[in-house]
């Protein structure tokens, strides 16, 4: 994850965005999916390959909606390809030349509008400084850091969907993002024969600082393991291993995966 990119993102005024057949892509759809993958990208905009789902439950839109903003964002150059990664996804490099560069707003910087090296223009209605999904730059991240942009990108997660499904009432607000993304990702529901064994997970998730993040590597490491037991807790040693061999890593090399 980089926060560096995400707060450009974040303070940069996308425009809608056309493809080569002249298809347009919505400028909120557009910073959306940037955001989402600036979420597993470093500060250079580099390693960034989420599969299409997963960045279709973290923006709340359609597989398709997700294919056609990836392409529009390569074909305007804010997006390299950079071929198969080793989860057999692509492998996207972000283009942080074109969002604002410094602690200024700015405009998004088109390369196909661009002679030579892009350059920032002047920005024109200036973005709300008090948005609430803002995420401030900051030089250096502690794990307490992590956590609380996480907890940033789970919250966003839950604002964007009207979630309503058999068995959510059960669990306490603020185990919203995690019931949420189990069933999202699962398609399970919780009843009162797997209310139990949901509370055991969720507890144990919460007592570990696991985020949707955690447990959505946990998931993609290995997701035939839902095929076999069907069971949150399952997931549970798998997040709690990952999340602490990221933190063991050098701070310059950790990312969300």
């Amino acid at each position: 994850m980089s926060i560096n990119l995400m707060s450009a993102i974040f303070r940069t005024e996308f425009r809608d965005l056309k493809d080569e057949d002249g298809n347009t892509t919505k400028a909120s759809t557009a910073k959306f999916i940037c955001i989402a993958l600036a979420d597993h990208a470093n500060d250079e905009g580099e390693g960034a390959y989420p599969s299409i789902d997963t960045m279709a439950y973290k923006t709340n839109l359609s597989r398709t909606a997700v294919i056609n903003a990836l392409d529009v964002l390569k074909y305007n150059g804010i997006l390299i390809a950079n071929g198969e990664s080793k989860r057999r996804t692509i492998d996207y490099t972000i283009n942080k030349t074109c969002f604002s560069n410094d602690s200024k707003r700015g405009v998004l910087v088109n390369l196909l509008d661009s002679e030579g090296t892009p350059t920032l223009p002047t920005r024109v209605n200036p973005l709300d400084p008090n948005h609430t999904i803002t995420i401030h730059e900051t030089d250096e991240l502690s794990s307490k850091d992590y956590e609380q942009v996480n907890a940033k990108v789970d919250a966003m997660i839950t604002n964007s969907a009207r979630a309503d499904w058999q068995g959510r009432e059960a669990f306490r607000p603020d185990h919203y993002p995690l019931v949420d993304w189990y069933h999202k990702v699962t398609g399970q529901v919780c009843g009162k024969k797997q209310q139990k064994e949901w509370r055991m997970a969720v507890n144990d998730w919460t007592a570990n600082g696991l985020t949707v993040a955690d447990l959505q590597a946990a998931y993609d490491m290995d997701i035939k393991w839902l095929h076999v037991y069907k069971s949150p807790n399952q997931l549970t040693k798998t997040a709690i291993a990952l999340k602490a061999q990221k933190q063991a890593q050098p701070k310059e090399m950790t990312r969300l995966l």
